[in-house]
């Protein structure tokens, strides 16, 4: 039977197929963690490579201030058996460990890290560069825990660890910072699981990575951490309870959250333990309100014009000379990618679910306490009343947790672009492309607007930079406005005009491929790879100039070899051989880098720690190390380039160097006894103690103190002293940690030794037994003494210390146990 024609009927369309969801070679999608170690890995060295494959260093001020200057100091006292816990060669002493100065082998994993790289190659890049392929490595694994697609989760990886930030912590020799941040997508992931589960597994595992963040020893991005996941767990417990109406589940993650964090510190206690009791010391804590000034703490806030650098980098000046900004000595722009910023939207438009909530409000958060002074209405609260916040300033650093969110939320916000796309275009969500056109028609025509402002506006922008508090201070210190247009505003304008530009190749590259690939013009493979490649170009320029800069800055200062620059000069040879015959400090006013001296083993009055002791600053404020001081603290000689110094004369053979070495015409020694003893007390109620210091110092400074004869102290002696020609002493041996003293004492006696006054783990010893130790003329310590001869001790032996390290091995222990009973029990099951 013949078919039936159908006469008329066109032939039937193939049914329109969805792009192919984004599959990656099989050899990729068998090991995607070593193919996304891979590409890191050949991505930074190709930006690195001249410091990785060249060896040209990343020196700097902080690398050779908070670094390298104490290599020989703790080097030399672990050759000797000695751990170092308090360093004599910065600002007459002052602790070491509980500082954050110096730590070795606190870290073991690091230190094992760190010796290993030694035996290799002598470039200390190599760990910081280890640490960005671990960030980003770490960070594809967070998102792919998000459920967000491969191909995706490599374009945030690489954006993490290119943001310019983190890049610039590496370059300028912040490396406690960066290796601590590249832990950060790691404890997200545990916390995720630990929140999930709520198993003593995924807590024990919380707490070992969170103790080897504190390890890392940057506390303030410890803190910033947990800021995060208290917003974390907020967001979950607020889902959960509206998803199953119940608390307990909550309320158990809560415990094992809370005692991961108490675990955490336990195994990091040998070093915080130290560190909290030193903050009540330190200017970070031992001031009236037990923190830092408010003023001095707010240094560094990001101000609002700022936001503009999101989309241009170089709005108010790249950094350095062109910068006009309102935060000092700025060298780079907390740049986060235009592609990023405008993909985040996208998290917004399409799929606002718990994480885009969660890391949205992270995000703002960030940004409106990154204000600091500019918005007191959030930071003063949280100085005055948030616990540990007050210790911290730079407000602008809490943008790691801005960085890190914006990522998220850009990946999240492309991952959803993936889906809609997936769908019949015919059939897909009218309101969802709608949504996407008014929001890019929104962000495009703001950069076009900052576009043109940039490529038209010259005189306005000029008389903007004009008008900045940096320029004005710039003009007060008779600067002309002519020089500061031609060096500082010109340059800014061109950077800035370039980076308009670039924005709007940017802007427009991208809307282009999303809209292609909602048309089915491209694939998600295209999208997602030219995606990748244009947050790789845009955020390279900037760290590559990040870099550049960083080489040039060094080149200029002839910082680019180490070896050069702590090359030993004849003050240091002649500095040396003096130290084979008695003890002193000197005071290196001819240079900025007052650790320089440190670095040759050599004791000064000065020097650099950004939490010295309190005491010790307050001293410095009310006499700029004048002459008394200087006598008092046994300073021998000064460097310095001035012809003449009162007080002071040249030492033959230095009067025509640069800088010259004075020899003091007077100078107390290292122990000495005093004729008679001034009590200065806390007036009437304890509410006035905190005025003592200032009535001590006051005393100080007027013609009644004069340090060689008399001692200063804050409460009652303990018997009456008698001046005596026949009282004698001697220092027999000096070490970091101990100091042995002979003396001879004809009548009572009061012995003051021009050594810093720390309480919390010097102890004194006569004929041994422990004697007390008064605070004396403010920032020195002494003793009393009966007649007799004595031997006397002095030995630094914080308690801290040592209950810290005892309970660091026990939390140690305890959580090996805890990670071995449940993969046990685990298998068991």
């Amino acid at each position: 039977m013949a078919k039936k024609k159908h006469k008329g009927r066109k032939p039937t369309r193939p049914p329109q197929t969805t792009p192919a969801t984004l599959t990656l070679p099989p050899v990729i999608q068998k090991y995607p963690l070593l193919w996304v170690a891979v590409v890191l890995f050949v991505l930074l060295l190709i930006l690195y490579h001249e410091n990785m494959i060249f060896g040209k260093p990343f020196l700097g001020g902080d690398t050779l201030k908070a670094t390298m200057c104490y290599r020989p100091f703790i080097n030399d006292a672990l050759e000797r058996g000695i751990y170092p816990l308090w360093n004599p060669y910065i600002f007459s002493g002052m602790p070491s460990f509980a500082s954050l100065s110096s730590a070795p082998w606190v870290n073991v994993i690091d230190s094992l890290l760190n010796h290993t790289i030694q035996f290799f190659s002598d470039n200390d890049f190599i760990r910081i560069f280890l640490n960005y392929i671990l960030f980003g490595w770490l960070m594809f694994i967070l998102l792919r825990r998000f459920k967000i697609t491969p191909g995706v989760a490599l374009f945030g990886a690489l954006g993490v660890v290119l943001m310019p930030q983190f890049v610039a912590f590496g370059v300028h020799g912040h490396n406690t910072k960066i290796i601590t941040v590249a832990l950060i997508p790691l404890i997200l992931y545990l916390v995720d699981q630990l929140l999930e589960r709520r198993n003593l597994l995924f807590m024990a595992l919380t707490a070992l990575t969170l103790g080897f963040q504190l390890f890392r020893a940057h506390v303030q991005v410890c803190f910033y951490t947990y800021l995060l996941l208290a917003f974390y767990f907020i967001g979950y417990a607020i889902i959960h309870y509206k998803e199953h109406k119940t608390y307990r589940p909550i309320l158990k993650s809560a415990g094992l959250l809370v005692c991961s964090g108490i675990l955490a510190f336990g195994l990091a206690s040998i070093m915080y333990l130290s560190i909290y009791e030193y903050s009540h010391y330190s200017i970070r804590g031992g001031g009236t309100e037990g923190g830092l000034d408010y003023n001095y703490a707010t240094g560094w806030s990001f101000s609002p014009i700022e936001m503009l650098t999101f989309f241009v980098p170089g709005f108010v000046g790249f950094g350095g000379q062109s910068y006009w900004g309102p935060m000092g000595f700025t060298d780079y722009p907390l740049y986060m990618s235009l592609i990023a910023l405008y993909l985040a939207g996208f998290a917004f438009l399409l799929n606002r679910n718990l994480k885009v909530w969660i890391f949205g409000i992270v995000a703002l958060f960030s940004l409106l306490v990154s204000f600091g002074n500019h918005f007191p209405l959030l930071y003063y609260p949280m100085f005055k009343w948030l616990p540990f916040f007050n210790k911290f300033r730079i407000p602008s650093m809490i943008h790691i947790l801005l960085n890190i969110s914006l990522i998220i939320l850009a990946v999240i916000g492309l991952n959803a672009l993936l889906k809609l796309g997936q769908s019949n275009i015919a059939r897909a969500d009218n309101s969802q492309i709608k949504k996407i056109q008014i929001y890019s028609y929104i962000f495009g025509g703001f950069c076009l607007l900052l576009g043109l402002y940039l490529l038209l506006g010259k005189q306005s922008y000029l008389e903007l930079a004009a008008a900045s508090d940096t320029i004005k201070k710039y003009t007060s210190q008779g600067y002309p406005l002519k020089q500061l247009n031609q060096y500082i505003l010109e340059p800014a304008y061109q950077l800035a005009q370039r980076d308009g530009l670039k924005m709007l190749l940017l802007f427009g590259a991208s809307f282009g491929l999303i809209w292609l690939y909602l048309k089915k013009k491209i694939g998600e493979i295209g999208l997602v790879g030219l995606l990748s490649l244009l947050i790789v170009i845009d955020l390279w320029l900037v760290d590559a100039k990040i870099i550049n800069d960083k080489f040039e800055q060094n080149q200029r200062a002839r910082l680019d070899d180490p070896a050069e620059y702590f090359e030993e000069t004849e003050i240091v040879k002649y500095l040396k051989q003096q130290q084979e015959r008695e003890i002193f400090r000197i005071y290196p006013a001819d240079t900025q880098d007052h650790n320089w001296y440190m670095y040759h083993l050599i004791q000064s009055v000065y020097g650099y720690n950004p939490a010295k002791l309190k005491i010790y600053q307050e001293m410095l404020e009310a006499f700029q190390l004048n002459a008394k001081m200087l006598a008092m603290l046994n300073t021998k000689y000064v460097t310095s380039n001035e012809s003449a110094l009162p007080g002071f004369h040249l030492v033959p053979g230095f009067e025509n160097s640069r800088p010259k070495l004075f020899e003091s015409d007077f100078y107390l020694p290292r122990a000495f006894f005093v004729h008679q003893d001034t009590v200065i007390r806390a007036t009437s109620a304890p509410s006035n103690e905190a005025e003592q210091p200032d009535r001590v110092l006051k005393f100080m400074q007027s013609r009644q103190f004069m340090p060689h004869a008399m001692a200063v102290l804050e409460e009652a002696p303990p018997f009456p002293i008698e001046p005596s020609a026949e009282n004698a002493v001697k220092i027999d041996s000096y070490d970091i940690h101990n100091i042995t003293l002979t003396a001879q004492v004809a009548k009572p006696a009061h012995l003051v030794l021009s050594e810093i006054f720390y309480s919390a783990g010097w102890k004194a010893y006569v004929d041994g037994e422990e004697t007390r130790i008064y605070k004396t003329n403010s920032i020195l310590r002494s003793i009393f003494l009966k007649p007799g001869r004595h031997q006397i001790e002095f030995i630094f032996d914080p308690l801290m210390f040592r209950l810290g390290l005892w309970l660091s091995i026990g939390t140690f222990i305890l959580l090996l146990l805890i990670i071995g009973a449940s993969l046990y029990r685990q298998k068991k099951a």
